[in-house]
């Protein structure tokens, strides 16, 4: 989660222009990582929210290479979303039931 947390941010901080807001915490306790995992989404809908169009068509680096902000912004939902379903085949291995998911 830390690991999807700190992606996110690093994209959408490319992304904007912005400083990158979430630093890699000292502690990974669950109440660390839940509460750095929020920061990010909230950072991500608030850099997404003040975009400007040429930005999503603007060229980035990024570590799989040039991409468009668009392209950027589909590379974290994916990259999320992988993520997301390795944690949630871990959990259902440790016979833990998963949160149910929203769309």
């Amino acid at each position: 989660m830390a690991h999807i947390a700190g992606a996110n941010s690093f994209s959408f901080s490319t992304l904007s222009g912005q400083k990158d807001p979430i630093a890699k915490p000292t502690n990974f306790d669950k109440a660390t990582v839940i509460t750095m995992l929020n920061d990010s989404y909230d950072f991500c809908i608030s850099a997404l929210a003040g975009l400007q169009h040429e930005r999503l068509l603007q060229t980035f680096d990024s570590p799989a290479g040039k991409m468009t902000g668009l392209e950027l912004i589909l590379l974290a939902t994916d990259h999320t979303a992988h993520h997301r379903g390795q944690c949630i085949v871990y959990l259902r291995a440790k016979n833990i039931k998963p949160a149910q998911y929203q769309f």
